[in-house]
Formats: C-alpha cells, sequence, structure tokens
C-alpha cells in the first residue's frame, strides 16, 4: 500500500534514519505487520498516567505502542531489542518505534487518543514526542485519507467508559455536557525539550514490502502535491 507523505508534517523517514537502526526498524515493521497487529485497536496517548493509559488498553483490548511491540520491548525476552540499553539510547528507541507505530496506524480507519480533558487535552508547552513526532503522521494522514480520530479522559473516573470521535465529526461537546462538571486529578504538565524531526520539504512515497528478509520501508522521493 502506498501512502503520499510530506515531510513537512511526517517524520517517519528521519525517525527511522535518526532513531533506530535498520535492523530495529525491520524487527518492528515485521512485529506490526503480524497476527498480533490488532486493526483499528491502536492507542495514542499524552499526558496521562502511564500505567493508567496501559491498563485502560488492556481492559478495552487495545494496543499502546510498547503493548503492539510485544516480545520487542519485554524485558528477558529472547527477542526484546531493549535489553542492555542505556536509558538515553531507550528514549530514542522509543521514539523511532513511535513513529512506526503511528504511521502503521494510519493504514487503518481510526485511532483512539488518551490526554487530558477538553479544553486543554495537550501539554500547552508542546514538543512532547505525541505532539512532536505523533501528531504530525496522524494529521497528514487525516488530510489524506479517511481516519476516524476518537478521544478518552481516563482521568475522570465517571468517564473511563466513553470514547467519543473528534473527527470526521466533533462530539467534543457531548462530553462536556456529560462530565464537564466532574472533578478529576489531572497529571502535572511536564517539563519538554522536544523538537521535531522533519526540517525539509520533499514528498515521499512510502510503501511496504516484504521478501525473504522480512518487512521494510521503500521510500522514493516525488513531486509535490
Amino acid at each position: 500500500m502506498d501512502l503520499l507523505l510530506d515531510s513537512s508534517f511526517l517524520s517517519v523517514q528521519q525517525a527511522v534514519q535518526s532513531f533506530l537502526t535498520d535492523e530495529e526498524a525491520n524487527h518492528i515493521s515485521e512485529q506490526f505487520s503480524g497476527d498480533s497487529w490488532r486493526p483499528n485497536r491502536q492507542v495514542l496517548w499524552e499526558s496521562v498516567r502511564h500505567p493508567l493509559v496501559e491498563q485502560w488498553a488492556r481492559d478495552h483490548d487495545m494496543q499502546t505502542l510498547t503493548i503492539a511491540l510485544g516480545p520487542l520491548a519485554e524485558p528477558g525476552h529472547p527477542k526484546c531489542l531493549r535489553a542492555n540499553m542505556p536509558k538515553s539510547r531507550v528514549s530514542t528507541f522509543m521514539k523511532g518505534a513511535g513513529a512506526l507505530f503511528t504511521w502503521f496506524i494510519t493504514l487503518g480507519s481510526e485511532v483512539t487518543i488518551i490526554c487530558q480533558p477538553p479544553p486543554d487535552r495537550f501539554n500547552p508547552k508542546h514538543g512532547t514526542n505525541f505532539q512532536a513526532n505523533e501528531l504530525p503522521i496522524l494529521r497528514r494522514a487525516i488530510e489524506n485519507a479517511s481516519l476516524d480520530v476518537y478521544m478518552v479522559h481516563p482521568d475522570v473516573k465517571s468517564a473511563i467508559e466513553y470514547r467519543y470521535q473528534v473527527w470526521p465529526k466533533n462530539n467534543t461537546q457531548t462530553w462536556i455536557d456529560k462530565y464537564g462538571n466532574e472533578a478529576y486529578n489531572p497529571q502535572p504538565w511536564r517539563k519538554v525539550a522536544n523538537t521535531p524531526l522533519l526540517l525539509s520539504r520533499p514528498y515521499f512515497s512510502i510503501r511496504l514490502e516484504s521478501d525473504s528478509d522480512g518487512v521494510k520501508f521503500v521510500m522514493q522521493q516525488v513531486s509535490k502535491l
């Protein structure tokens, strides 16, 4: 499947080149192309406690990046790619894996975002991994394909089961009407020092190919949209 991508919005290529080795990228692509990938059951998140995100995803039979990586991120597993990595390298690895995860999501028809409730939702300081590296991929896919976007706010306990659409139909007001006055304990906005990966503006056609050596990206620069 081919997807036309504007690299001023999309960080997949730089993420693969800057954050992952070729071997890591191929292992991750194979994992996301395999039977464990649950189409349209993926979760992206920001500014919510990580254990809460993971628990919500597992309770709803959905996949965060960590869940989707499976054995590649499981300490002690023979296939774990993070074994013996220093902490700084693990962070870099997860950024690259997150970009690939988001790109695979755009090949489906929907995604769920876990974040803080409206009106704030996302860190106003910007520069989080989600805002800098994952959201640009999502935005461009929304512009070029049919991708429904849903949100859920599990910090509000009474709304933990309420998932609502924000694109293409914006049902935010419905959530506000139901839960807008509910008290909750938000995760404090953390300090961020992240920058978008994409600095240039060429367009690329990216497709997945598989052969005896596994699954890989094939990228070719094409004309501007």
